[in-house]
């Protein structure tokens, strides 16, 4: 008789929300790790939402959710918490990261620096294996059997040749110039 009412229900257009039967209780969802809880009471908010647009919603489904999304608020409270504790050093952990975040962001352009620096050395010594060529010596040079230099006989020799020309040159413009007064 219990089946009869069921399916009188049912078809009375009750839905099989309406029914009073007792219904096998879902088993409560562990939080995956990787999942944060704010998705997750979201789904459950709606999930409550959607069971209480019902006519006659099924109490035991609602009381679930409704123990759920708050635990998860319990959850999000604590986890805030945790976030915004400070540590030993005095920082937060929102600190930390967004430090951690600069820190990551140079070491980028200190590699992409490196990087570019890298390769301009290996240009560079390409183009200096190219120009070796004009750098080397076809015929290396011959070592004389004496010293060419220093001359200092020879030296001394044309500068006292060079400064007796300048004076006769001089003495010669002088006495030249001595003839044209007189006359």
């Amino acid at each position: 008789m219990p089946n009869s009412n069921k399916t009188l229900r049912i078809l009375r257009g009750g839905g099989p929300e309406a029914v009073d039967a007792p219904q096998p209780k879902p088993a409560p969802q562990a939080a995956a790790p990787e999942q944060p809880a704010a998705p997750q009471m979201t789904e459950k908010e709606l999930e409550l939402s959607r069971l209480l647009n019902n006519a006659r919603p099924n109490r035991t489904k609602v009381n679930v959710l409704e123990s759920d999304i708050s635990l998860l608020k319990r959850k999000i409270v604590v986890q805030w918490a945790k976030i915004l504790q400070t540590t030993s050093t005095g920082q937060s952990i929102i600190r930390i990261s967004a430090d951690l975040r600069k820190a990551e962001g140079k070491l980028v352009v200190r590699q992409q620096l490196l990087a570019t620096a890298l390769q301009n050395l290996e240009s560079a010594r390409v183009e200096a294996g190219r120009q070796t060529r004009y750098i080397l010596m076809g015929v290396s040079p011959v070592t004389p059997d004496k010293a060419t230099y220093p001359r200092s006989f020879e030296n001394t020799l044309l500068a006292i040749v060079i400064f007796a020309g300048i004076y006769l040159i001089l003495s010669l413009t002088v006495s030249i110039l001595r003839e044209q007064v007189t006359t």
